[in-house]
């Protein structure tokens, strides 16, 4: 864990993923799309949520986070970015940004960035605190689509020390009305704030977490893919059903320097529809 004292600018120097480091980008992305070899599904494209975000490392002043928010061949309407601490039991929403009622051009990608603001004085407690970040999209069916990017950080701010211990490593949800959530997780923490060499594992893992979610039918990670520019990657892991907590390991020595990324995608099919979850971490090699 870092300490970091930061003012409202985002952070201190160098980069990191993209980022000051030892801030880190990741990503949660939500699709909704027909499922293969079916008729009749909707197809609404999807929504992308990152961030350069303190992951695991101490705050001890009110900061503000990057955010770029995508659409991607999404008719829907975009609602806000909610930002959300919670707790083990409890969570509220302590800001909402982003353009009111933004809509992107059928077939077209529209990038919008924002900064999302993180005041120590709204948190109830001291200690490893979770931050949320929500994106809602209101899709033409009048049901919505939204993205939540899940991390923690270590919070100083006076107040007695209360740890949030409920699954608190990296999530990248995606939700439907309807189907619940699908998600892809980053288990091992805290991740990667610097630059790695040799040998790499990551701790992930892809499976249901609630009774009201549809069950995840195929699992995929992939190391430099990008569904944007129909780069597949290279596959380290894939399989139908849910993938249980498994390490992935990168032979960073085969990459070049810089930054690389780890993909994650989870879906949940049901009849026509399939909601899928996308985790994206960033990490900068260098042998």
């Amino acid at each position: 864990m870092v300490l970091v004292v930061v003012g409202g600018d985002g952070g201190p120097a160098s980069a990191t993923g993209g980022c000051a480091s030892p801030w880190v980008y990741a990503e949660s992305q939500a699709w909704w799309s027909p499922a293969p070899g079916t008729t009749g599904g909707q197809d609404f494209g999807h929504v992308h949520v990152g961030a350069c975000i303190p992951e695991r490392d101490t705050l001890t002043a009110s900061t503000a986070l990057p955010v770029t928010v995508i659409l991607h061949n999404n008719p829907g309407v975009l609602q806000d970015v909610g930002v959300v601490y919670r707790r083990d039991s409890s969570e509220k929403t302590v800001a909402k940004v982003a353009p009111v009622q933004r809509t992107c051009p059928a077939m077209e990608t529209c990038t919008i960035a924002m900064t999302a603001p993180i005041d120590l004085a709204k948190f109830s407690h001291s200690g490893l605190q979770e931050v949320r970040l929500r994106v809602f999209v209101t899709e033409p069916d009048g049901k919505v689509l939204h993205a939540s990017l899940n991390f923690q950080v270590d919070v100083e701010n006076g107040k007695t020390r209360s740890d949030v211990t409920r699954e608190s490593y990296l999530r990248s949800k995606g939700w439907y009305t309807g189907f619940g959530y699908c998600e892809a997780d980053v288990l091992g923490v805290p991740v990667p704030d610097g630059p790695v060499s040799g040998t790499v594992s990551f701790a992930v893992q892809q499976v249901d977490h609630g009774s009201g979610d549809v069950d995840p039918s195929y699992h995929r990670v992939a190391l430099d893919s990008d569904a944007h520019a129909g780069i597949p990657g290279t596959m380290l892991a894939e399989g139908f059903g849910p993938m249980v907590p498994a390490l992935v390991t990168v032979d960073t020595t085969r990459l070049a320097n810089g930054t690389h990324r780890l993909v994650q995608r989870a879906e949940c099919a049901r009849g026509n529809q399939v909601l899928a979850g996308v985790s994206v971490l960033r990490f900068d090699v260098q042998n």
